[in-house]
């Protein structure tokens, strides 16, 4: 199957004082399907150590930044089904300090072995921040990014191809959580049929 688009299917905050930020999907993925976790916190010295979600698929840190806030991805691949209202728990090293979190469904996405570039972080006071992924190695691929603004009010503004799929502001980080596709060879496989639906009978 070929890369699909991205959706967002849930979004979470904590204030300071708690150790966990819970995403409650407002959509439901599809089996196989990657999910993206982008989380930031305007302390570097509070982590992410640990995602959890109610099926029970196993996430693992893609890249991380913690020089003037932190900004981490995680992603779990080749995924069971989650449905509305199940839950993405994204544990802390610390209950200091606001932070925010947002889930992304990727269809497409190789099952295994998935991270082809993982950039460096980039950080600093330019109005035009980048970073460089390096050399992708397929034709057609998934560009995930997450960013962190000191200024509440400050949110970025992605240039095209670039999509930004979420955003929101916890005073005073704002992440973003954009994504584009590149080339790449199309893989045989089944069509995604609509996100969402209801669990199964238990």
């Amino acid at each position: 199957m070929g890369l699909g688009t991205p959706y967002l299917v849930g979004t979470g905050t904590t204030n300071a004082g708690s150790s966990t930020t819970t995403i409650t999907l407002t959509a439901g993925t599809q089996r196989g399907d990657a999910i993206l976790v982008g989380a930031t916190c305007n302390n570097t010295g509070v982590t992410v150590s640990s995602i959890t979600d109610s099926r029970g698929n196993s996430y693992a840190s893609v890249v991380s930044n913690a020089s003037n806030f932190t900004a981490q991805v995680y992603a779990a691949l080749n995924t069971a089904v989650l449905y509305a209202g199940d839950t993405i728990t994204v544990n802390w090293s610390s209950t200091s300090n606001p932070k925010e979190c947002a889930a992304v469904g990727a269809p497409g996405v190789a099952k295994v072995s998935a991270t082809d570039a993982a950039s460096a972080a980039n950080s600093g006071s330019s109005t035009t921040p980048t970073v460089t992924t390096g050399t992708l190695a397929q034709h057609y691929e998934l560009i995930f990014a997450v960013e962190a603004n000191g200024n509440a009010g400050g949110a970025i503004t992605w240039s095209a191809p670039m999509t930004q799929i979420a955003a929101g502001t916890s005073s005073p980080a704002t992440p973003t959580t954009p994504s584009r596709r590149r080339r790449r060879s199309p893989r045989p496989g089944r069509s995604p049929p609509p996100h969402g639906g209801s669990p199964p009978p238990r």
